[in-house]
């Protein structure tokens, strides 16, 4: 799993991502990248570091005015995007959060 934070993300969806690598911390690399990301325009960003991390599964967020604090999952084969879904982040509890 590959989880590509840009700078177009909001601090929220940031933290869900740090999360979601605390989680899978063994079989994911977390990627900070200074290329603001439009996944949906153009994959070819995506498609070239899935390829270079050799992951099928990719997370990155997204924050503008039309999709504020959004989640994206791609699945990725044959140096392909296969599909991507798209999530907004209403509300979220982060691990720290939880009690013992």
């Amino acid at each position: 799993c590959l989880i590509v934070k840009p700078p177009n993300s909001s601090q929220a969806v940031a933290m869900i991502m740090k999360d979601f690598y605390a989680l899978k911390r063994s079989t994911s690399q977390f990627y900070t990248t200074r290329e603001v990301l439009h996944p949906f325009d153009d994959e070819s960003f995506l498609d070239k570091l899935a390829s270079k991390f050799d992951c099928s599964l990719l997370l990155t967020g997204v924050h503008s005015k039309k999709r504020p604090c959004n989640l994206i999952f791609a699945r990725h084969f044959d140096g392909h995007i296969l599909d991507m879904v798209e999530f907004k982040v209403t509300e979220a509890k982060l691990i720290n959060e939880f009690h013992n």
